[in-house]
């Protein structure tokens, strides 16, 4: 069952476990201080191997993944995830980019870069509420 009513916002909301996989490590820093910040729990990744190795190995509930990482970028962690997690549950993707574009296929949500705190809150605010895709 989902809580939706505005007042109660505050305990509706699950705190969320949360990796982040980008190759820059300013950005990275970054948005694992803004997500933080909204009081969840960050893990992150320096670029797509290892987001897909700690994907299957933790229980993450969302991802940000850059889709431009050098080797193996996000749509293609998002695309191998898809396919099988290791029987761990399937986590909420969503992608980041710089550049708007129509390449976020197989994203839950999409993020532009830089990421300003009030569209993060709002992602994760939509996922910690009982976790309904965009």
């Amino acid at each position: 069952m989902r809580v939706t009513h505005p007042s109660s916002q505050a305990t509706a909301w699950s705190k969320l476990r949360v990796l982040i996989a980008d190759d820059d490590p300013i950005l990275r820093m970054a948005l694992s201080g803004l997500v933080k910040r909204l009081g969840h729990e960050v893990a992150v990744a320096r670029d797509g191997r290892e987001a897909v190795e700690a994907a299957v190995e933790q229980d993450f509930d969302l991802l940000l993944l850059d889709l431009r990482m050098p080797g193996m970028d996000g749509l293609e962690v998002a695309t191998r995830l898809r396919r099988g997690n290791g029987g761990r549950k399937s986590p909420w993707i969503v992608g980041l980019s710089a550049e708007p574009s129509g390449e976020a296929f197989g994203m839950d949500a999409f993020l532009l870069k830089p990421v300003h705190l009030g569209d993060l809150s709002r992602v994760l605010e939509r996922f910690g509420r009982g976790r309904e895709p965009f």
